[in-house]
């Protein structure tokens, strides 16, 4: 991972959840100090992402080491 911000569009369903969630979960099983922030522009996307995260990495030590918000709940909790 070159650590570079990535835009993708593609329609539901076709695995774009997994293609950016696999990476960061292998990453964080490798470096036990480090930590993921996904940042969202809604909380109804958050919602779903929350929900797909638990599915895909339900057995995954990273697990429970990605948070998930929206910038201005993440502002709000750095307060």
């Amino acid at each position: 991972i070159n650590k570079i911000d990535c835009v993708a569009s593609a329609p539901t369903g076709s695995g774009k959840t997994g293609a950016f969630l696999i990476p960061i979960a292998a990453a964080l099983e490798d470096n036990d100090e480090e930590n993921a922030l996904i940042l969202v522009p809604t909380r109804e996307l958050a919602t779903q992402l929350y929900f797909e995260t638990d599915r895909i990495l339900s057995r995954s030590k990273s697990r429970g080491r990605i948070c998930i918000s929206t910038p201005r709940r993440a502002l709000d909790k750095k307060r």
